[in-house]
């Protein structure tokens, strides 16, 4: 999917078209989708699901939005689970010895990670590049889906369920200069993390988490733009360390209980 290279982002051409595919998939028994939105486009996400919501709206067609869901891509890049409330993007501590021990940093990588931290919320024209400490200014994380909800709701007054189509840890992500990259251990401990929060925490209208990738060689796709997230490497049982940390939880059989919506975070 996507917008072919070199067309301009068109909302309004989008609604048009989702409108008339809304209409083939209820008549064909089917709930549809919002279109998909990935963070850090030409067009930023969170304008760009309003503006869509708007131009429905607009149409007199929010009809169709009874019986759709949202999908979400939530990417966590290399960023904590309770990103942006965490205390790195909230206070910028710096890193400590433990952790700098933990992850075996070198000199070279704390200096930069500290570095980044201090600068974070100067002025843009002095090297700044903080967004904010809420999920409404900053959701570029695992709780993306809190943001889509609030920027519907505040719209309709009601929720949609929301999916997670693609999103997770992926091994090696280095988007936010103030945190290191991600391992292969952390892909591990955020994943089991993520559906851990699934069963305690998740909002009423939140109702998978899909982290990608399962496979790409494996599975014949063959994009190697992909393959250092796959999760299986090939068919003689060659994994990430994920796959078997997920079969050994012991939660892995439990499912959540039903909790009625409330108004989404946005803390």
């Amino acid at each position: 999917g996507g917008w072919p290279e070199g067309e301009p982002v068109n909302v309004e051409r989008l609604v048009g078209l989702w409108i008339m595919a809304a209409t083939d998939i209820y008549e064909a028994g089917g709930l549809p989708s919002l279109p998909p939105l990935a963070g850090g486009g030409t067009v930023d996400d969170m304008v760009f699901l309003g503006q869509f919501l708007d131009g429905l709206r607009a149409r007199g067609r929010e009809d169709l939005l009874i019986g759709a869901w949202i999908p979400v891509h939530n990417y966590f890049l290399n960023h904590p689970l309770d990103y942006p409330t965490d205390p790195v993007n909230v206070d910028d501590v710096l890193l400590t010895e433990a952790e700098i021990e933990a992850r075996d940093l070198t000199p070279e990588q704390v200096e930069a990670i500290n570095d980044a931290r201090r600068k974070a919320k100067l002025p843009r024209e002095q090297g700044g590049f903080w967004v904010g400490n809420t999920i409404d200014k900053d959701s570029n994380a695992f709780r993306k889906f809190d943001a889509y909800a609030g920027i519907f709701f505040d719209r309709f007054g009601y929720y949609l369920p929301i999916i997670s189509t693609e999103g997770g840890a992926t091994a090696g992500a280095a988007e936010d200069p103030r945190y290191p990259p991600v391992r292969e251990e952390d892909v591990t401990k955020l994943t089991l993390d993520a559906y851990h929060f699934m069963l305690d925490e998740a909002p009423g209208y939140f109702l998978a988490q899909t982290p990608w990738l399962l496979a790409n060689n494996a599975g014949e796709a063959g994009d190697e733009r992909f393959e250092n997230a796959a999760w299986y490497k090939d068919r003689e049982g060659t994994t990430l360390p994920v796959v078997e940390a997920l079969k050994a939880d012991p939660r892995k059989d439990e499912v959540r209980e039903w909790r009625e919506p409330s108004l989404p975070s946005k803390d």
